[in-house]
């Protein structure tokens, strides 16, 4: 009877990290696949390692499900919370369904603009000739430092 409900437990953990995973794929923003994935961590890892101390039996067993629920139950909300506050103020775009921004007006919005961002990316990238040069002094990019020398090999 144990080893059926430990083996029920897997199985609906499975199902909800599952479920979880495909969220994260399919849904449209930041904000709702952040949603998913919290849920995974939390409910999906906790169901596991309870179906996993249930088949262990061991009071180590349990003791080591306990604690590391206790640490998943303590740290997925404060990270969530940490990356969606980051994700809103960096500018992550919401979901054209959205229907109320309830951060408006609390916390400061940053504009991001995924052309601006490769732009920039690329703009940092040497090209061919500046790889090629030999005194890096001749880049593009005054405001860019210069790599250290190479070390003298032996």
């Amino acid at each position: 009877m144990v080893e059926l409900l430990a083996a029920l437990l897997l199985l609906a953990g499975s199902a909800v990290v599952l479920v979880a995973a495909v969220g994260v794929a399919r849904l449209p923003d930041t904000f709702l696949r952040m949603h998913a994935s919290t849920k995974a961590g939390a409910v999906g890892s906790g169901l596991v390692l309870i179906g996993t101390a249930l088949a262990f039996g061991g009071g180590d067993a349990w003791v080591r499900a306990l604690v590391i629920l206790g640490f998943l139950l303590a740290t997925t909300p404060v990270a969530a919370n940490a990356l969606g506050r980051a994700a809103y103020v960096g500018g992550a775009p919401l979901w054209t369904g959205t229907v109320a921004d309830q951060l408006a007006g609390v916390l400061p919005r940053g504009t991001f603009d995924p052309v601006d961002a490769g732009q920039r990316r690329r703009a940092l990238q040497p090209t061919a000739e500046e790889e090629a040069a030999p005194d890096k002094a001749e880049r593009s990019d005054p405001g860019r430092e210069p790599a250290p020398p190479a070390p003298p090999s032996p």
